[in-house]
């Protein structure tokens, strides 16, 4: 079989003679081209934070100034982007704004009173994992003479009415841990 290839390709034009080297050729730089493709991807994705890689949100953090942390991919994804989308807003409608792309909409009610320079700041159990870190996003972008309170918005009675004793005896729920558990 190789002595009729070789014969077939001795009849080829000089330029098709070559075909073999071209294709030893492409066997060698494929990985090469692989790898290319993959940091050409990898680049393309790091330049937004939502699709970013661990090294691009790490290289995103040592330019924001942030701590060194050694969390996972998903933690340090959401401290640079709560990090990202703290420009400091001075009305009330882009705090509202920023507090619904920081938390996701409606997480977070607002409460202003001007005439006592105070600002309350009502957390949805959903998000309360965020609480910390809207706590000290916060402090830096409010002015200093405000005064802030970040609390969270507890189960109630009115919250509880769908639900059976039994249904919440099911989810494990206890009368110390029902008021802080989302439902």
């Amino acid at each position: 079989m190789a002595d009729n290839k070789e014969r077939y390709e001795n009849h080829l034009p000089d330029n098709l003679q070559m075909l073999n080297a071209f294709v030893k050729l492409a066997e060698l730089e494929d990985p090469i081209l692989e790898e290319e493709a993959q940091a050409k991807e990898n680049l393309t994705r790091d330049q937004w934070i939502e699709t970013a890689t661990r090294r691009g949100l790490e290289r995103r953090a040592k330019m924001l100034a942030l701590e060194e942390v050694d969390t996972d991919t998903e933690e340090l994804r959401e401290m640079v982007f709560l990090y990202s989308k703290s420009r400091c807003p001075y009305t009330k409608k882009s705090v509202q704004k920023w507090l619904d792309e920081t938390c996701g909409s409606g997480m977070v009610a607002m409460l202003i009173q001007e005439s006592t320079y105070q600002a309350s700041f009502i957390l949805e159990l959903e998000a309360k994992a965020l609480e910390k870190e809207l706590k000290q996003k916060l402090r830096e972008i409010l002015p200093a003479n405000i005064q802030m309170e970040v609390t969270l918005r507890y189960n109630t009675y009115g919250r509880l009415t769908p639900y059976t004793h039994g249904a919440l005896r099911q989810r494990n729920l206890t009368y110390g841990n029902i008021k802080t558990e989302v439902l």
